[in-house]
């Protein structure tokens, strides 16, 4: 006979319950791991034409047809500085997604690493792009896997503003431990061409900005 075991791992004042079979004589205990840095928001640097403005530059760009992945980054930086919408540094967040994954797996003594993240796309139309997971380029269309935990409200709302404005141009992906029931997800906007662009953290199920 197995049961369920939940522990609860304590990581960047962040709870996890993990759940795995185990004996059912087996009592359910807590493990702590060591406190990770966490990453911080930043304003967007505001891309700058010299003495020209963006609006237009587009208009001159939309007269000749012209469009690609820089512009629209130029579009997507300045439409988040002016709704005050600030970003964290991409590979700070990789690294202390990593750094979860090691502290996890080194809490409960699991040797083949059954703890993993990865960025899983939040609708089935953001499953069009390859991400990283865990250093590693990864497809969640090839996956066929979508977000499946709860997403807040205020991000949802996030995500409304920033695709009518970008409509399909943009996709978005979100961070997830698959067997952590509970995690600290970060959202992410990725545009064809440019670096992805993490602007919005959570705690589940209360949400945190």
């Amino acid at each position: 006979m197995f049961g369920k075991l939940s522990k609860t791992l304590q990581s960047s004042n962040v709870e996890f319950e993990v759940v795995e079979a185990v004996s059912s004589h087996e009592q359910p205990k807590q493990v702590q791991v060591q406190v990770i840095e966490e990453p911080t928001r930043e304003p967007v640097k505001k891309p700058e034409f010299e003495g020209v403005a963006l609006e237009e530059y587009c208009q001159v760009a939309n007269s000749i047809g012209f469009s690609n992945g820089s512009l629209l980054e130029w579009r997507l930086k300045n439409f988040l500085t002016n709704e005050g919408i600030q970003v964290y540094d991409y590979k700070k967040v990789s690294n202390y997604m990593d750094a979860q994954i090691q502290e996890l797996n080194r809490a409960i003594n699991e040797q083949n690493n059954m703890f993993h993240w990865e960025w899983t796309a939040l609708r089935k139309k953001d499953a069009k792009v390859y991400l990283q997971n865990n250093g590693h380029l990864y497809s969640s269309e090839y996956s066929g896997r979508t977000y499946e935990k709860p997403v807040p409200y205020p991000v949802l709302l996030t995500v409304q503003k920033i695709e009518k404005e970008f409509g399909e141009q943009v996709y978005f992906f979100v961070t997830d431990i698959r067997k952590v029931p509970l995690g600290d997800p970060f959202l992410a906007i990725v545009i064809s061409g440019i670096e992805v662009m993490v602007i919005e953290r959570w705690d589940e199920p209360s949400f945190r900005g």
